[in-house]
């Protein structure tokens, strides 16, 4: 799980949908890029505007390296 102060939503979308997108542009899997997109989303709605909050890729990749194990991505078929 990951635990964030919520001060707006505004940009939180639009940060993880890049962060998912560039993450797995660059050969990333489908699991690293979805932690990394709610890493940089909680990140954007600590704060009221949209780019503050907004993570460099090295501080993603510390973030990553911290929440790996308790960060789970849940897998389902249908």
């Amino acid at each position: 799980m990951l635990e964030t102060k919520v001060a707006g939503t505004a940009g939180a979308g639009d940060a993880f949908n890049a962060t998912f997108t560039a993450c797995v542009a660059v050969g990333r899997s489908a699991e690293e890029a979805l932690r990394a997109a709610a890493i940089n989303s909680a990140s954007v709605v600590n704060h009221v505007d949209t780019q503050t909050g907004l993570l460099s890729l090295q501080e993603i990749d510390r973030r990553l390296g911290e929440t790996k194990a308790t960060l789970e991505v849940r897998k389902w078929s249908h």
